[in-house]
């Protein structure tokens, strides 16, 4: 986590916001650039000083649906930026996706994506616990297209043929890991933010329940 100055926090949704106004006529030449809004729009919601939190009015509920809210969700965070820049919560989230893929995982790579599409169908395959196998994909698709910036097809293709090579069986034993993955590191997200708002009681009424609910499916199904 990085703290902005005040001038860098202005630029930054200034930046996005015109990306916003440029999209509406220019969308062919403003996607070259959304690596670097993405960018941006990380700084700015991972900055140390949590401004946009402060602009944004506190959740009128400490629960919601039973979970807990998080006043620094990025949910949160991508309505106040739809309000300052107009960019859609969708796309921010494909931006942050974006962004987390290629800062965490493409760091042996020489050539780095301009912009958000090309890796698009890459970001799926985090969840399928392949983390491993994304920066050498977009290095085939970068020596498929010649030592350049690939083509947003050309990725797919790489991809496609990853896939092809696992098997059918194996993708989608892979996607329902990750799917199972996912529900847990949820669980326990929210199960470790009912602990800060409402303390350990609390937190252990819960695990009790689902042990108590857990123990008489099992007895059911016998």
């Amino acid at each position: 986590m990085s703290a902005l100055n005040d001038v860098e926090y202005e630029a930054a949704v200034a930046q996005i916001r015109d990306w916003v106004d440029q999209s509406r006529t220019l969308e062919g030449e403003t996607q070259k650039a959304t690596m670097e809004r993405a960018a941006e729009m990380v700084a700015l919601y991972e900055d140390e000083g949590k401004r946009w939190v402060k602009e944004v009015k506190p959740p009128k509920n400490k629960v919601w649906r039973g979970r807990p809210v998080d006043p620094e969700s990025f949910n949160r965070f991508s309505g106040w930026l739809l309000q300052q820049t107009g960019l859609s919560p969708g796309r921010a989230n494909q931006w942050w996706r974006a962004d987390r893929l290629v800062s965490e995982l493409f760091v042996r790579v020489q050539i780095k994506p301009s912009a958000e599409y090309l890796v698009r169908s890459l970001v799926p395959l985090r969840k399928m616990g392949y983390d491993d196998q994304v920066d050498d994909l977009w290095q085939r698709a970068v020596n498929l297209a010649g030592g350049q910036e690939p083509t947003e097809a050309q990725v797919k293709q790489v991809k496609s043929d990853f896939l092809k090579e696992l098997g059918a069986a194996t993708v989608k034993r892979a996607q329902r890991e990750g799917r199972r993955k996912e529900l847990r590191d949820i669980a326990l997200a929210d199960l470790k933010k009912l602990y800060e708002l409402h303390g350990s009681t609390v937190a252990q009424e819960v695990i009790d329940e689902f042990v108590a609910w857990a123990g008489e499916r099992a007895g059911g199904a016998q």
